[in-house]
């Protein structure tokens, strides 16, 4: 075996060791696919998807892997999936609001009490908006909404500004997102009762 194979599994062995203490639960498994990220359910409790790590890597790589890793355990740890698939909307925007929604929730609680785990998501989130461009973002476009209101959820929720590569996105965002919350009105008991 070689020593970039040896240095690929301890990554996986530590990574995995790392969501399962963060998660604080022994009931999840990780698996790593190139591309892959996300939770799902087993029999036997939870299975974490992540993003295979390359066999060389620096430790700027590490650190994003790491945050994408506390993402998933933080999803995990603080999320209760019956009550919030119940509230979930249906889908479309609202359901992919809702999702953005709950995950700057877990993110913020994880950030507030796990500092290594605060780093390794804002070097995550930094490398995911610039993977997407964000860094170039000159106006809206509706396709951004889902992370920009993420993003501000985040900036709330900790107090800490958005990554760098996403101040672009923000700027163009902040404004409208800021009025709309301002403005927007949560229907009583007796409306939401009767849609």
């Amino acid at each position: 075996m070689s020593a970039d194979q040896d240095s690929q599994d301890l990554v996986k062995r530590v990574t995995e060791a790392a969501v399962k203490a963060v998660a604080a639960r022994d009931d999840v498994s990780v698996s790593f696919a190139p591309g892959a990220h996300g939770i799902t359910q087993t029999e036997d409790g939870s299975q974490a998807r992540l993003p295979t790590p390359a066999r060389q890597f620096g430790e700027g790589d590490l650190h994003v892997l790491r945050g994408e890793a506390d993402a998933a355990a933080l999803r995990l740890r603080y999320n209760d999936a019956k009550t919030y698939n119940r509230q979930r909307p249906m889908g479309g925007n609202s359901a992919e609001l809702f999702d953005i929604a709950e995950q700057a929730r877990v993110e913020a609680l994880g950030s507030r009490v796990l500092a290594g785990v605060a780093q390794n998501l804002g070097d995550y989130h930094e490398a995911r908006c610039k993977d997407k461009g964000y860094h170039l973002v000159t106006e809206r476009e509706e396709s951004q909404i889902a992370d920009a209101v993420g993003m501000l959820l985040r900036e709330k929720l900790t107090g800490t500004p958005s990554p760098d590569s996403a101040q672009p996105l923000m700027d163009t965002w902040r404004s409208w997102l800021e009025d709309k919350a301002r403005t927007a009105r949560y229907p009583s008991k007796a409306e939401r009762s009767r849609a």
